[in-house]
């Protein structure tokens, strides 16, 4: 830069480079640096220099420069003033950095953000898993859904595709062998109509050509397929249609073409009369041989058409339609072409971007990242080594090692990491980057992305911290399984012998020695034998509640209206006595464990049938109703019935409400209640003595139909 007060002017090799001229050119003619800037520029810059000198200032600046060949380069111009004591420029110290390519790449990234958004079709990203990252504006019109309702949901959940040639596996094992598809499918809005989808799909790769993404590009055709009949109409009647239409025998003679289709036969003509371009020719002999339908695409006066050759075999001709297809192609040629930058641009729209200059050390941040960093905007360094510093200091070496083997061993750069914001809080973030090199495969620059994730690394905290309290909560209740499993095998054991002892003995006792007891005596005995029997009873029971604990259950759709009719006729068949009037509903319906809910019926419904043994009309009846949309089975009968007042001793194990007249261990409601709450449900009574009762019973919220 020219010296303060002298015009010396001191240049490096990069400035020679950059510029074109030789070191004695600028020390010669030291004003050739203000000719060479743009003339578009000039006022810019030195309005710049002279707020530059008179603040005393560092300068910052981007501007143009004509090459001694007459290029055009973009340069960023970064200078220091040097002081003297008195506080006075004596030098400028600058240095000059070359971004031209850096200009054009994010040009093309402007440029097919633009496109992108602009376009008619439906442009859409995905991961690997389909999930989906971008959604154009025309992805909005088309389906109906806004981008924020469809990030991170998988396409194929909202669009529901039904393929008109192939299954979807078929497509998709096609897909993963070549890389891409096309093709059309019938595809679900968010009205729920139909759209019928011209789709075309790829890999998105990164530099070493590793599939990281999806993208489609869908095209609504539903309009065209609705007007087929009329597109039939106009090629019956082709000197109305405003496209071209051709009729060409099987011998490459031009049997026909209307006004539009005469301008392409012309142009051809020019290399002789009924001349076919090769490639024509081509497609209509294979058309005419598999007698199918084929698409061409025709270039022709800096347009693209799309030609549709339609075989008449019988005749031994084709009829050629054509469409104007050029934005089309446009769009998809500079999809191709930007691919790379189409992807980044995508995901920095959603997450903070930066762009750190290899060579200077430079790095650019957007303003979605500076506040993840916990900086305002505009407050960070604009360093590498800035951008170290907010590095968690036991996480800072693993940073650099993954960037040095991004750039020298060319190894995929997405890590997580721990940064320190200015107020000392500790924040998570995820990285993604991508080099970009030079001719020789030198990197001179590095492009990337960061997401916050700090909530995300609490989440998977918390979730790790409830998983080792859950491991510890399944520890302790295998051990307590195993105590009651040890529980149950000594009641069933241990405890059951002397009982057997003791109603053995006393029944022997009766049998031989009742000659020499009297009738107390013998009574006596028959007391202890109906108590022990009762004990063994109850000793059942309590190991049926301790089985229905610890048994496992197996989810399935159950048909109680067939239970019900089974666990009914066999009481008819042990009692052929009785006449009870049994009544079921139809298509009773449960989600739960078959084996659990027929023994809930058994007891409920053998409880209707024992309570109601002294009625002459006995009714018993299985349903359901509903309360609050929720199904509510019910079990009614006439019979005994129970006050209301002992409802809180109902469901509780070995308590009875009645006594000898109608016999009972007093654990079948326990039992049922049990198995409820295993479902997730719920039970409960009403009833009057005398009068009846009814048994109301939830299984798990399942909705009333």
């Amino acid at each position: 830069m020219p010296d303060e007060h002298s015009t010396t002017v001191l240049v490096t090799d990069a400035i020679l480079e950059i510029t074109g001229y030789t070191a004695e050119e600028f020390y010669k003619k030291p004003e050739l640096w203000e000719e060479i800037i743009y003339d578009d520029d000039k006022d810019i810059v030195w309005k710049a220099i002279e707020r530059h000198r008179k603040d005393k200032t560092p300068l910052k600046i981007t501007y143009r420069v004509v090459t001694k060949a007459g290029d055009i380069k973009w340069l960023k111009d970064q200078a220091i003033p040097v002081l003297d004591k008195n506080k006075q420029i004596v030098r400028i110290d600058g240095f000059l950095e070359d971004i031209t390519e850096l200009k054009k790449i994010r040009d093309q990234i402007r440029y097919q953000s633009v496109l992108v958004q602009n376009v008619s079709d439906a442009i859409i990203s995905m991961d690997l898993d389909f999930k989906i990252l971008s959604w154009n504006a025309a992805a909005e019109k088309i389906y109906g859904w806004s981008e924020k309702e469809v990030i991170g949901k998988r396409l194929v959940d909202l669009v529901k595709p039904v393929y008109t040639k192939g299954t979807r596996v078929q497509v998709l094992k096609n897909f993963y062998k070549v890389g891409h598809w096309t093709g059309e499918m019938i595809q679900k809005g968010k009205d729920g109509n139909d759209i019928v989808i011209q789709s075309s799909g790829s890999y998105i790769k990164n530099s070493a050509g590793k599939p990281i993404g999806i993208v489609t590009v869908n095209r609504d055709i539903t309009r065209f397929k609705d007007v087929e009949k009329k597109i039939e109409d106009i090629a019956r009647f082709p000197t109305q249609n405003p496209n071209p239409v051709l009729r060409i025998d099987k011998n490459d003679n031009i049997v026909f073409a209307n006004a539009p289709g005469k301008k392409f036969v012309k142009s051809w003509g020019k290399k002789g009369k009924n001349y076919i371009p090769g490639f024509l020719k081509k497609s209509i002999n294979e058309a005419l041989k598999s007698k199918k339908n084929t698409d061409v695409e025709v270039n022709h006066d800096n347009k693209t058409f799309l030609f549709s050759i339609v075989p008449i075999p019988d005749e031994e001709y084709v009829n050629i339609y054509g469409m104007d297809v050029t934005t089309e192609v446009e769009v998809r040629n500079a999809f191709k072409k930007n691919e790379e930058q189409y992807r980044l641009a995508q995901r920095a729209a959603n997450i903070g971007s930066w762009d750190w200059n290899i060579i200077t050390g430079n790095l650019e941040w957007s303003e979605i990242i500076e506040p993840l960093f916990g900086f305002k905007r505009g407050k960070f360094g604009g360093r590498y080594e800035d951008f170290l510093n907010c590095i968690h200091p036991d996480d800072r070496q693993f940073v650099t090692d993954s960037v040095n083997a991004c750039l020298e061993k060319n190894k995929e750069y997405d890590i997580e990491h721990r940064i320190i914001w200015p107020d000392k809080s500790v924040h998570w973030v995820r990285e993604t980057g991508d080099v970009i090199r030079d001719k020789d495969g030198k990197p001179f620059r590095m492009l990337g992305i960061v997401q916050e994730i700090t909530d995300r690394k609490k989440n998977e905290e918390q979730i790790k911290k409830l998983n080792e309290s859950l491991w510890q909560y399944t520890i302790r209740l295998e051990a307590a399984n195993k105590e009651v499993e040890a529980f149950s095998y000594s009641v069933s054991h241990d405890l059951r012998a002397p009982l057997r002892s003791i109603d053995g003995f006393s029944q022997a006792l009766i049998e031989d020695y009742s000659d020499k007891l009297d009738e107390t005596g013998i009574d006596y005995l028959n007391r202890v034998r109906n108590a022990s029997q009762r004990m063994d009873q109850l000793i059942d029971g309590m190991l049926q509640l301790s089985r229905l604990t610890r048994k496992q259950m197996h989810i399935e759709t159950v048909d109680m209206t067939e239970l019900a009719i089974d666990i009914i006729n066999k009481f008819r068949k042990e009692t052929p006595s009785r006449s009870v009037d049994f009544k079921v509903q139809n298509d009773l319906v449960a989600k739960g464990d078959k084996n659990l809910l027929q023994i809930l019926l058994e007891n409920l419904l053998g409880n209707a049938w024992k309570f109601t043994k002294k009625r002459s009309n006995a009714k018993i009846e299985f349903g359901k109703t509903k309360k609050k949309n929720e199904i509510v089975f019910f079990i009614k009968d006439n019979g005994a019935g129970f006050d209301v007042k002992y409802i809180d001793k109902l469901f509780v194990p070995f308590q009875r409400l009645h006594d000898d007249e109608f016999p009972g261990d007093g654990i079948g409601l326990g039992i049922v209640s049990r198995i409820i709450r295993r479902h997730g449900g719920q039970i409960w009574a009403d009833g009057e003595v005398g009068k009846g009762a009814i048994f109301y019973f939830t299984l798990g919220g399942k909705k009333y139909d």
